[in-house]
């Protein structure tokens, strides 16, 4: 069995945020220069997303033809 620590931990600066706040220094910095790829992947996934949830049937097509030819007999 362990012995429980007697010390408690440092207190906190005053004023000072804790990370989950949004006092991080990433939060502070500018975006880079490939913010607008990851902004441009998530509008074309879902853009993909509600339209196939709308019209199923070209991607069930395309899965179909892709399984026919992979189960091809001899």
């Amino acid at each position: 069995m362990r012995p429980v620590p007697t010390e408690e931990p440092p207190a906190a600066e005053a004023g000072a945020m804790p990370a989950i706040a949004g006092a991080s220094p990433e939060v502070d910095c500018p975006p880079g220069p490939g913010w607008w790829l990851v902004v441009c992947s998530g509008l074309f996934c879902a853009t993909a997303t509600v339209a196939f949830g709308i019209a199923p049937s070209p991607l069930i097509d395309w899965a179909s033809h892709a399984a026919s030819s992979l189960a091809t007999t001899i």
